[in-house]
């Protein structure tokens, strides 16, 4: 895991529309959207995972897009008193995508030893699988936690 801090502000919640998923003005292409949480969260998070590959020829990479983003969200449902979050994605590079989910709490996630029965203590190690890299950048505000897919030469021209 990497840890970088930054003094970055958490993005207002209900900017626009509540069904827009803003492009980036600036910096590395891609899309940012406060959510609340509620128990649809997830599934808006996959779908805009989904969304933003697809737009990028990177379907390929949205199983583990949206295993992800999944866990990265359970992980601020489960483990904060947070009452919203932000997603983040952005292509970093050619085939590389960084999933990030932004959240007000200063807790940082801990990898824990599960038991292969164990119905909850796998995410990060799924991320860890799933991704090239993850980690956490601290800021005043809260965290940023995310994790970069790349995508194998393959994967992009199956899209």
């Amino acid at each position: 895991m990497t840890t970088r801090q930054s003094s970055t502000p958490l993005p207002p919640l209900g900017e626009g529309p509540a069904d827009t998923f803003r492009a980036k003005a600036v910096g590395t292409p891609g899309y940012s959207r406060p959510l609340p949480l509620s128990p649809a969260v997830a599934h808006q998070a996959r779908s805009l995972v989904c969304t933003a590959l697809s737009a990028w020829g990177l379907s390929g990479l949205e199983q583990d897009g949206k295993q992800v983003v999944t866990e990265l969200v359970a992980n601020v449902v489960r483990h904060t008193r947070c009452h919203r979050l932000t997603l983040d994605v952005e292509r970093r590079g050619e085939g590389t995508v960084r999933i990030g989910v932004a959240d007000e709490s200063h807790a940082l996630p801990e990898e824990r030893a599960s038991c292969e029965d164990d119905v909850t203590g796998r995410g990060l190690r799924i991320i860890g699988e799933l991704s090239h890299a993850w980690g956490c950048e601290k800021h005043h505000w809260g965290k940023i936690v995310w994790a970069d897919l790349v995508a194998s030469p393959t994967t992009e021209r199956e899209c």
